[in-house]
């Protein structure tokens, strides 16, 4: 599920831009910091839908003069006019910019109006870009006004306070911050009533068809603003926000916000803002949306849209979020679970990301697969770095005071830092700055590992080495004895660290870190082939099998495009010439025209002549994919698509399944997925009994390259 890269947190202009600005705008302030002046905007808005049409008015009011204001509105916005009382205000527009002189006026009235077209795919193909490419749209289906876009008149890097009416026709709501003040649903006109009483960048609204539930049982007032196709589920979902919200309050203090709303979106995303989230109308009966995505989305409420980020030096956010909410249910669950998660971010990390990448200092929002595995999945696995070396106690008293003192102001990645350190008393500065700055993470190498008897038991010797520059790293290590286990810590700041442990019982098997505590880079035998790795492939050479029907090769295209591979080769035919070992190859057949040598692992035909896939009849209404490592390297592929309509749906949804390496299609539901295992970890080491030695003394092999 896409989390809500926060539409509020914007980057500061480069200097050069400042400076242009200031000379091309006398007058005009433009700063990275928000303006101490307080704005207060009281919005009327009229919307009608099936028009596309947006009528607004906004006062605008100050505690001090106005002065001369530079403010963003759309360049759509037509019919605009700014008075001040009965005196009309002198503006000017550029671009974006509305230039206003107010002089000593502190309250002033700009009207405007939006026409808007509908001009974006009714059914988009990917999510590299969480928002689908819709960020000012508006029709019968729904709308979405992004605060970005300047649909109302708002002065840039300004937190300001609001109150807003939303009128629309019967049969349509609209959603925005704050506490849901009255709502009205007429015969011919609904009408919904915001204020908002804390400093708010930007205002990002919502329209649709809806059904409007509200559940005032608790403290926070709950509502639910679902399509008549996803009303029924109104209950499960107001019942697991009040959960959700218990859990969080309890670790983080309160709810920052005065209400929180639950709302059905016409394209899949998963948005959080100010009090209100955005799910998609075709995820939201989906188990794990209520269970774990929604739950994402209300720990933003402190992360992100609580305590904000000050994105100049990176979003810490999205990384914080994943694990106070996803990273966190599964511990709950169990130890299995969580360390599934963390071996999940490992190898997305290994299989997405090349060796330089971007650092977490200047991770901003997600754009595509490898960004989201640097900025959730690294930065996740930094905050379990802090809490493992500050204990449990410390790391939840630190975030609780964070909320506390940033609450509805920025912060960044130092600011976190300083309470962890502050509350725990450890300093963590030179431990974890490397970790926000480096553009690569640990690879580690282990070397020349022996083990010997000695008087009082038996001692451990090895060398680690560090591919990458030193990090400063504790690494979790487990010994295993004829007496059991053991555990033990290596503190590693050198390149090159000799090490040795003492152990009471004959060691059998010795690991670092089995259990993915530590980010690191996976050796390559440690990541199973899955179809992320079609996505991170150099090269991908397509071979659709002379017998395709026209829809299966729309659905191979509506794949390629998912995978973010549209320039691929595609060729037609039933062999693969002129080999390239390092190619990764996809075979696309039809379910009666599949060549021997295409098959992959798992698939066999039966007595009668029926294919079976991992002991599962697979008909011509399946839909098979499936990713396996070649024999003289490189990947193969096989795609087997329904000549039907859902075969487009099933490429669709491919993408989506990157951790696994097959997948089972009945029409468009998945019914089979699976992950090839992995091989052997290099950190990891077994003692066979023979390699006993005279004098007790054994030793491994070196070099584990």
């Amino acid at each position: 599920m896409k989390n809500a890269d926060r539409r509020i947190i914007k980057d500061s202009p480069p200097l050069r831009i400042l400076l242009f600005l200031l000379l091309l705008f006398p007058g005009v302030a433009i700063a990275a910091d928000p303006p101490s002046a307080a704005i207060h905007h009281q919005l009327d808005i009229r919307l009608n839908p099936e028009k596309g049409l947006l009528v607004g008015l906004d006062r605008i009011s100050g505690d001090t003069p106005l002065g001369d204001l530079d403010l963003r509105l759309n360049t759509a916005a037509a019919g605009v006019t700014v008075t001040s009382g009965d005196r009309p205000l002198p503006f000017r527009r550029r671009g974006e910019h509305l230039l206003i002189a107010a002089g000593n006026s502190m309250n002033m009235t700009v009207h405007w109006r939006i026409l808007l077209d509908d001009r974006k795919q009714a059914d988009p193909e990917h999510d590299e870009d969480p928002s689908y490419g819709v960020r000012l749209e508006m029709t019968a289906r729904g709308g979405f006004l992004d605060a970005d876009t300047a649909w109302y008149p708002y002065r840039e890097e300004q937190s300001s306070t609001f109150s807003i009416r939303v009128r629309l026709p019967a049969g349509y709501w609209a959603v925005t911050a704050g506490e849901i003040t009255d709502w009205t649903a007429g015969d011919e006109e609904n009408r919904i009533c915001f204020r908002v009483d804390y400093p708010l960048p930007g205002l990002t609204l919502a329209v649709g068809p809806w059904r409007l539930r509200e559940d005032r049982s608790g403290p926070i007032p709950l509502y639910t603003f679902f399509g008549r196709d996803n009303a029924a589920l109104s209950t499960t979902y107001l019942s697991a926000a009040r959960s959700f919200l218990a859990l969080y309050e309890s670790l983080f203090g309160p709810y920052p916000f005065h209400k929180f709303a639950m709302v059905e979106n016409f394209i899949p995303t998963g948005y959080g803002f100010p009090s209100w989230t955005l799910l998609g109308s075709r995820v939201i009966s989906l188990p794990f949306i209520v269970r774990t995505s929604l739950g994402h989305e209300i720990a933003h409420s402190w992360w992100g849209n609580g305590v904000r980020v000050d994105a100049r030096h990176g979003n810490w956010s999205e990384g914080l979020t994943t694990y106070v909410a996803d990273y966190l249910y599964k511990e709950r669950q169990g130890k299995e679970a969580a360390k599934d998660y963390r071996r999940k971010i490992l190898r997305e990390y290994a299989t997405l990301v090349p060796e330089q990448a971007m650092p977490l200092n200047r991770f901003r929002s997600r754009f595509d697969k490898a960004s989201q595995a640097i900025g959730y999945g690294k930065a996740a696995m930094v905050f379990h770095l802090i809490r493992r070396r500050i204990g449990d106690r410390a790391f939840w008293s630190a975030l609780r005071r964070l909320a506390e003192e940033k609450m509805y102001r920025r912060a960044d990645w130092q600011d976190l830092l300083d309470t962890f350190s502050a509350v725990s008393g450890i300093p963590l500065e030179d431990e974890i700055r490397p970790w926000l700055e480096r553009d690569d993470i640990p690879d580690l190498q282990l070397n020349d590992l022996q083990r010997a008897a000695t008087d009082g038991g038996w001692r451990i010797k090895g060398v680690l080495q560090q591919r990458t520059g030193p990090y400063p790293l504790r690494l979790p290590v487990v010994i295993r004895t004829r007496s059991g286990r053991e555990e033990r810590t290596l503190r590693v700041t050198a390149k090159r660290t000799e090490f040795s442990f003492n152990c009471g019982g004959q060691p059998l098997a010795f690991s670092i870190d089995p259990d993915n505590q530590v980010m690191r880079r996976l050796a390559r035998e440690e990541i199973p082939v899955t179809i992320n790795n079609l996505r991170a492939a150099p090269q991908l050479r397509v071979i659709e099998h002379p017998g395709l029907q026209a829809g299966q090769k729309q659905a191979v295209r509506r794949l390629l495009d998912g995978l973010r591979k549209t320039t691929a080769r595609i060729t037609v035919g039933t062999s693969l010439e002129d080999n390239n070992s390092s190619e990764t190859v996809l075979y696309v057949a039809s379910f009666k025209t599949i060549p021997e040598d295409w098959r992959p692992p798992g698939l066999s035909s039966s007595a009668t002549g029926k294919l079976i896939f991992n002991g599962r009849e697979i008909s011509a209404a399946t839909s098979l994919f499936s990713v396996w490592p070649k024999a003289d390297g490189g990947l193969k592929a096989l795609f087997l698509p329904t000549d039907s309509p859902e075969a487009a749906a099933v490429a669709r949804k491919i993408p989506h399944y990157g951790r696994y390496s097959y997948l089972l299609f009945n029409g468009s539901q998945n019914y089979l997925k699976g992950t090839r295992e992995a091989g052997h970890s290099p950190l990891s080491f077994t003692w066979p009994d023979h390699n006993l030695l005279p004098g007790g003394r054994t030793t491994a092999a070196k070099g584990h390259d």
